[in-house]
């Protein structure tokens, strides 16, 4: 790789997943900008190669488990540019999924829509642990089955993570604190899912009449489906 891409850039992905074997020459790399080729005993090629390092990891502590080389560590910290994740910047999220959104209507010739306030608030309420990968499925679903025109709403998003997501409904994370406040949660969804109650239930992981009661209480019924 360092030979096919000499005088160019070198992105290395995931680099706690290397091995200690390959973790020690790219150390060497990074030192004196020569490699072996596999096979080749005793000759040392050079390359002029610059190298982008990614991870997801706390490498700190990767190297204090013995997981990484402390040494590589220390070579590659000089130049470090921390990127948040989704849950760090929630606000960034609405305006790249509109982004995406966009462009993925366009691949297929579909006139550009935007998701709508209510869609946007509900981002507010999602996590992704994937980061932009996941957020990235989501809209790309959301192109290809949502079948509004214009604008998708909260629900048309809601009804996508449920029916062509796998798994898509836990980026709300419920937790056990949400479920004991239920209350608040429904005061939140019902509203942005234009109350519908059993797309609301769906979303807490609750029962349609659990939703029905906490509507009632809240004054909310009146606008409520049944």
């Amino acid at each position: 790789m360092f030979e096919a891409v000499d005088t160019g850039t070198l992105v290395l992905d995931d680099v706690d997943q290397l091995s200690r074997d390959n973790q020690a020459k790219l150390l060497n790399f990074l030192d004196s900008g020569s490699y072996h080729r596999l096979g080749e005993a005793g000759a040392t090629r050079h390359a002029d190669v610059r190298v982008i390092i990614t991870t997801n990891k706390n490498l700190l502590m990767l190297a204090d488990s013995g997981e990484f080389l402390p040494d590589l560590l220390y070579r590659i910290r000089s130049w470090w540019i921390g990127l948040p994740s989704l849950s760090e910047c929630s606000a960034g999220v609405p305006p790249l999924a509109n982004h995406l959104l966009t462009y993925y209507d366009a691949a297929v010739g579909r006139s550009s829509r935007r998701f709508d306030e209510t869609a946007n608030q509900l981002f507010g309420l999602m996590s992704f642990p994937g980061n932009v990968r996941e957020l990235n499925d989501v809209v790309r679903a959301t192109s290809t089955y949502c079948d509004s025109v214009g604008f998708v709403s909260a629900r048309n998003l809601v009804e996508t993570l449920r029916d062509h997501v796998y798994g898509g409904l836990s980026t709300f994370g419920m937790t056990k604190a949400t479920r004991r406040s239920r209350d608040g949660a429904v005061r939140r969804f019902l509203p942005l899912l234009n109350y519908n109650a059993r797309l609301t239930a769906v979303v807490l992981e609750c029962s349609h009449q659990t939703v029905y009661d906490a509507a009632r209480r809240l004054g909310l019924l009146p606008r409520a489906e049944g």
